[in-house]
Protein backbone atom coordinates (compact mmCIF):
# COMPACT_ATOMS: atom_id res chain seq x y z
CA UNK A 1 0.00 0.00 0.00
CA UNK A 2 2.68 2.63 0.42
CA UNK A 3 4.23 2.46 -2.52
CA UNK A 4 0.72 3.09 -4.34
CA UNK A 5 0.35 7.08 -2.52
CA UNK A 6 2.72 9.42 -3.82
CA UNK A 7 4.88 10.86 -1.29
CA UNK A 8 5.18 14.71 -0.95
CA UNK A 9 8.19 14.64 -2.90
CA UNK A 10 6.23 13.35 -5.85
CA UNK A 11 3.34 15.51 -5.61
CA UNK A 12 5.33 18.55 -6.09
CA UNK A 13 7.55 17.42 -8.35
CA UNK A 14 5.03 16.38 -10.69
CA UNK A 15 2.97 20.00 -9.99
CA UNK A 16 6.47 21.86 -10.65
CA UNK A 17 6.89 20.50 -13.90
CA UNK A 18 3.53 20.52 -14.99
CA UNK A 19 4.17 24.18 -13.86
CA UNK A 20 6.77 24.60 -16.17
CA UNK A 21 5.39 23.00 -18.93
CA UNK A 22 2.13 25.18 -18.97
CA UNK A 23 4.08 28.35 -18.70
CA UNK A 24 6.01 27.30 -21.59
CA UNK A 25 2.95 26.31 -23.41
CA UNK A 26 1.92 29.39 -22.41
CA UNK A 27 4.74 31.93 -23.52
CA UNK A 28 4.78 30.18 -26.96
CA UNK A 29 1.30 30.91 -27.16
CA UNK A 30 1.83 34.42 -26.39
CA UNK A 31 5.04 34.63 -28.89
CA UNK A 32 2.19 33.37 -31.02
CA UNK A 33 -0.68 35.96 -30.76
CA UNK A 34 1.66 38.81 -30.58
CA UNK A 35 3.11 38.21 -33.51
CA UNK A 36 -0.07 37.58 -35.07
CA UNK A 37 -1.31 40.97 -33.88
CA UNK A 38 2.19 42.57 -35.76
CA UNK A 39 0.48 41.39 -38.94
CA UNK A 40 -2.83 42.06 -38.41
CA UNK A 41 -1.49 45.69 -37.75
CA UNK A 42 0.84 45.74 -40.56
CA UNK A 43 -1.61 44.52 -43.26
CA UNK A 44 -3.95 47.24 -41.87
CA UNK A 45 -1.30 50.01 -42.11
CA UNK A 46 -1.22 48.44 -46.34
CA UNK A 47 -5.16 48.61 -46.48
CA UNK A 48 -5.42 52.16 -44.78
CA UNK A 49 -2.54 53.34 -47.77
CA UNK A 50 -4.07 51.30 -50.26
CA UNK A 51 -7.19 53.46 -49.53
CA UNK A 52 -5.98 56.45 -49.34
CA UNK A 53 -4.85 55.97 -53.04
CA UNK A 54 -8.09 54.62 -54.49
CA UNK A 55 -9.44 58.33 -52.60
CA UNK A 56 -6.63 60.52 -54.19
CA UNK A 57 -7.61 59.12 -57.84
CA UNK A 58 -11.19 59.34 -57.03
CA UNK A 59 -10.58 63.35 -56.59
CA UNK A 60 -8.58 63.48 -59.30
CA UNK A 61 -11.12 62.12 -61.59
CA UNK A 62 -14.17 64.35 -59.56
CA UNK A 63 -13.78 67.50 -62.17
CA UNK A 64 -13.40 65.55 -65.37
CA UNK A 65 -16.99 63.97 -64.10
CA UNK A 66 -18.36 66.96 -63.46
CA UNK A 67 -17.69 68.49 -66.47
CA UNK A 68 -18.98 65.13 -68.73
CA UNK A 69 -22.39 65.14 -66.15
CA UNK A 70 -22.37 68.86 -67.59
CA UNK A 71 -22.19 68.53 -70.78
CA UNK A 72 -24.62 65.48 -70.41
CA UNK A 73 -27.18 67.82 -68.88
CA UNK A 74 -26.78 70.14 -72.00
CA UNK A 75 -27.26 67.65 -74.62
CA UNK A 76 -30.38 66.73 -72.84
CA UNK A 77 -31.93 69.60 -71.86
CA UNK A 78 -31.58 71.27 -75.42
CA UNK A 79 -32.96 69.32 -78.78
CA UNK A 80 -30.92 70.99 -81.46
CA UNK A 81 -32.76 71.11 -84.98
CA UNK A 82 -30.69 69.48 -87.72
CA UNK A 83 -29.65 72.32 -90.28
CA UNK A 84 -32.35 72.18 -93.58
CA UNK A 85 -29.48 70.73 -95.98
CA UNK A 86 -28.83 67.69 -93.79
CA UNK A 87 -32.67 67.23 -93.58
CA UNK A 88 -32.76 66.74 -97.19
CA UNK A 89 -29.84 64.82 -97.65
CA UNK A 90 -30.77 62.42 -95.74
CA UNK A 91 -34.37 61.82 -97.03
CA UNK A 92 -32.94 61.36 -100.67
CA UNK A 93 -30.57 59.10 -99.16
CA UNK A 94 -27.47 60.48 -99.56
CA UNK A 95 -24.75 62.04 -97.38
CA UNK A 96 -24.07 58.63 -95.56
CA UNK A 97 -21.19 56.14 -97.52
Amino acid sequence: MSSNIPTNTETSGSNINSRLIFEKQRDALIGQVAHSLEQIITNLNILNRNMESFITVGKEFESVSTLWKMFHDVLSQEHYPMPEETQETEENGEGLV
